[in-house]
């Protein structure tokens, strides 16, 4: 008995310490936040600004602040447009299909993957290309769609050969 009290004794301890480090992280990407937004002050390059934004985006995104993550990854969206800068911009869609797939909105999930297929086919990125097939494929599986999973001439089995 004392021993079980002792065992959820150090369990709660561990938990607790967990928790003050979540904290003490979360106080840290303020700051971090703080010092971006006065850097974007100080920089007005787009390039640099939408590689802030990209950076936060992706500790938002770890974080599971995935509206935060979301909101910055749309600011990037529209930077990549402005400077037709169709690569990143595949990545950003890309991006945003992946948090909407994991949020289960699969029908957001595969606007956003359509979107970057589109892009990578018009740059001709086949490693790209095949990564964003690969996502479609699994967002049909999740909605049970098999016809559109089955792979078609125009498909990866075409990008691979």
């Amino acid at each position: 008995m004392i021993l079980e009290q002792q065992k959820r004794g150090l369990k709660k301890q561990k938990v607790d310490q967990l928790f003050k480090q979540l904290e003490l992280v979360r106080e840290d990407l303020n700051e971090v936040y703080e010092l971006y937004d006065q850097n974007l002050d100080k920089h007005r390059d787009l390039d640099k600004i939408a590689d802030m934004y990209f950076q936060q985006a992706i500790v938002s995104q770890h974080l599971g602040e995935t509206e935060e993550a979301l909101f910055l990854y749309d600011q990037i969206q529209q930077i990549y447009e402005k400077q037709e800068d169709q690569s990143n911009l595949g990545v950003i869609l890309n991006n945003i299909g992946n948090i909407y797939y994991h949020l289960k909105k699969f029908y957001k999930s595969e606007r956003y993957h359509q979107k970057a297929l589109k892009v990578r086919k018009k740059l001709k990125s086949k490693q790209e290309m095949v990564q964003s097939y690969q996502n479609l494929g699994n967002i049909y599986i999740e909605m049970g769609d098999k016809a559109k999973y089955e792979l078609r001439p125009n498909g990866i089995g075409t990008i691979i050969s």
